[in-house]
């Protein structure tokens, strides 16, 4: 792979990395910040569902007592200070106060607990009610209460009036319902259920005991695994209810409604929709994404840059490099910059000047040698014929001496050596004229 590929491949690396590790920590501090929000959102809803029940027990108990001083009460009180009462012309007063004072529930029982009228379930008659006793609880409370279509979740509360020696005890209470849940105000986004944990003899979930203010839920068969682990605990829990797509996904948390027995009675759902975090992560990722393409763009930039300042000299130098190792020596790198890579380009420069110069150098000594070889060779070679001359001369200087015809003779002879020998000068002179024509 060639410096500038490794290049762009890095620059892109780092600028997904950085861009990938910029959105985890974004969606995770979101995401943080979503869960404290809501659990916030969660805890001032929990804090006005108890004080809208604290509200309605106040309001219950004013109502009561409200009861207490009724004439149908007074006469009822009457008569269960005598020694052998009659109950049965009180029967039906319950329901006309409850009707009165818009209650649901409303019996009276005497000092043995002993119901005297039921305006919820008239034929409890004679039936003891064991909240009929003087350590009854002086606040409102959570209570199961058995009517003729079922066991009905409520508020009750319990007050006694004086009855001659005895006491006679009004037990009334309301309704959690709908009703009461739509008192609340919720804010965008959440939606609050009640589910009536009556069947205590098991930890079965019963899609007709969860309500809701908007009729019936559409996925409570989802929350049955956190209804069902509350049931078992008796403990606050929360879970990730996933919806049809991430932005339908809510979370729910599940308070736990206990009785005057610390019993689990009724179970608080609070849900809020994760469609904000939905929508903010699909925000963080469509900006990670445009952050992504445009942190390519400019990584394919700056490797261009970086092209054009880095790599495209070092290639001048390599294709410099290659013509110097055939041979070329002449070659030379343009230095545009001061930096590390125009220090390089000056380096290489100097370089092949030196290669030059010590090119120049070497043939010089060469010529040198070559001449000095030669100088010695053509010493060599002329003394050869020079010495025959200087013997064809004497014998000419002495035959000359002896006479005409030794002389004659004599110089016939030389001449013939002589002409030889000037012949192998010229051929000498002529190979020496040759070399010194060579470059």
């Amino acid at each position: 792979m060639r410096f500038r590929r490794r290049l762009l491949l890095l620059f892109a690396l780092t600028v997904f990395a950085s861009v990938a590790a910029v959105a985890l920590i974004v969606s995770a501090m979101a995401r943080r910040a979503f869960d404290r929000a809501n659990d916030e959102r969660t805890a001032a809803l929990v804090s006005q569902f108890r004080r809208e029940f604290n509200r309605r027990g106040e309001d219950l108990g004013r109502k009561i007592q409200a009861v207490s001083a009724a004439p149908e009460t007074g006469r009822m009180s009457v008569a269960a200070s005598r020694p052998a009462p009659d109950y049965s012309s009180f029967l039906d007063d319950a329901q006309v106060l409850a009707q009165a004072q818009r209650l649901d529930f409303l019996e009276f029982a005497d000092d043995r607990g002993t119901i005297l009228s039921s305006a919820q379930w008239p034929a409890k008659f004679g039936y003891k009610d064991p909240l009929a006793r003087p350590n009854a609880p002086a606040d409102s409370f959570l209570k199961e209460e058995e009517t003729p279509n079922g066991p009905a979740l409520g508020l009750f509360a319990v007050r006694s009036v004086p009855a001659g020696d005895q006491k006679l005890y009004i037990i009334g209470g309301i309704r959690l319902d709908k009703s009461f849940l739509a008192s609340l105000d919720l804010p965008a986004g959440m939606r609050v259920m009640l589910y009536e944990n009556l069947d205590h003899g098991t930890d079965r979930f019963l899609p007709d005991h969860l309500i809701a203010t908007a009729g019936s839920v559409v996925n409570s068969q989802d929350l049955a695994p956190l209804i069902q682990r509350v049931q078992q605990d008796g403990q606050e829990s929360s879970a990730i209810i996933a919806g049809a797509s991430a932005a339908d996904d809510e979370t729910v948390n599940a308070i736990p409604l206990t009785g005057e027995s610390n019993q689990v009675l009724g179970i608080l759902l609070v849900g809020s929709s994760r469609r904000p975090y939905a929508e903010l992560r699909g925000q963080i990722r469509s900006a990670a994404l445009l952050a992504a393409g445009s942190g390519l763009l400019l990584a394919v930039l700056l490797s261009s840059w970086a092209a054009a300042h880095v790599t495209r000299p070092v290639e001048h130098l390599a294709r410099a490099a290659h013509e110097v190792a055939e041979g070329n020596w002449n070659t030379r790198v343009e230095s545009g910059s001061s930096d590390e890579i125009g220090e390089l380009a000056d380096a290489f420069n100097r370089m092949t000047r030196e290669l030059l110069d010590q090119q120049e150098r070497l043939v010089q000594s060469e010529r040198v040698a070559a001449w000095r070889e030669l100088a010695r060779r053509l010493a060599h070679e002329l003394k050869n014929p020079l010495f025959p001359l200087q013997l064809t001369v004497e014998n000419l200087l002495r035959a000359r001496k002896q006479g005409q015809q030794q002389f004659d003779e004599t110089f016939r002879e030389s001449a013939t050596t002589l002409l030889s020998e000037i012949s192998h000068l010229k051929t000498i002179i002529g190979r020496f004229s040759e070399f010194s024509k060579m470059p």
